[in-house]
Formats: C-alpha cells, sequence, structure tokens
C-alpha cells in the first residue's frame, strides 16, 4: 500500500474500503469566473457516484465530499460513527440530509488566518441519499 492509502486507512481504520481516484483535466474555466461549467460539474458527480456504488455504499453510510485540502478531524469522523445525528437519521426525505463543516481560510500559510471569511465544506452525506 502507498503511504497516501496507509495515511487514510489510519483515519478511516482497516475495515473501511478506501479508494483515492485522480481527476484532471485541461479544460479551460469556460465563464471566466473560475468556475468550470455545469457539464463538467455533472460529470464529476457522475463519476463520484460510480466509485460510491463500486464500493458498495449502504444507505446508513455516509459519504464525505472534499477536496484534497480539506478534511474533517478524526474526532468529528468517530462522532459520524457514534453519534445519533438527526440529519443521518435512516428514512430521511432527503433535503437536509448533509452536515457541512465550517472552517477557517488561511492565506498562504498557518500563521495567516483570515477570520473575516469562512469556508463551508468539507461535506458528509447519508448514503441513502447520494
Amino acid at each position: 500500500s502507498t503511504p497516501l492509502m496507509h495515511q487514510l486507512y489510519q483515519l478511516f481504520g482497516p475495515e473501511t474500503k478506501v479508494s483515492v481516484d485522480y481527476y484532471t483535466t485541461t479544460r479551460k474555466k469556460s465563464d471566466g469566473t473560475g468556475r468550470l461549467g455545469a457539464l463538467h460539474e455533472a460529470i464529476q458527480r457522475e463519476g463520484i457516484l460510480h466509485r460510491w456504488k463500486l464500493n458498495g455504499m449502504q444507505p446508513d453510510d455516509v459519504a464525505i465530499v472534499s477536496d484534497t485540502d480539506e478534511t474533517f478531524t478524526r474526532d468529528f469522523l468517530r462522532a459520524l460513527q457514534i453519534c445519533d445525528i438527526p440529519n443521518f437519521r435512516p428514512g430521511q426525505d432527503c433535503r437536509e440530509p448533509k452536515v457541512f463543516a465550517s472552517s477557517f481560510i488561511y492565506e498562504s500559510s498557518l500563521d495567516c488566518v483570515n477570520r473575516e471569511r469562512r469556508w463551508h465544506h468539507p461535506d458528509a452525506v447519508l448514503g441513502e441519499c447520494v
């Protein structure tokens, strides 16, 4: 196993199926604002759903959606496993099946915290609503 996979198994545990898919594109930002077009985002979502199905996601699993520089703490992930979280109770109508993190924004270094803005990622989503 690679060092990255070793770290992921340390975080999620040896019984959890962990996959890392690499995705690159040479496609330019479509609208000049830095956002990718709707088609590009739809293709990414489809790829994520495909991987989750391959990994055997179950209705009571929790999906973590994040960029590589966003992560929950191990304690928060453990709390997702053992605490009763109303958004993750079975039988959801899937209108509120998500938990958003709220984190500081660092500019260039951990010493440069921008306290005026917050970032609302990563996300955790109930498996039955994926």
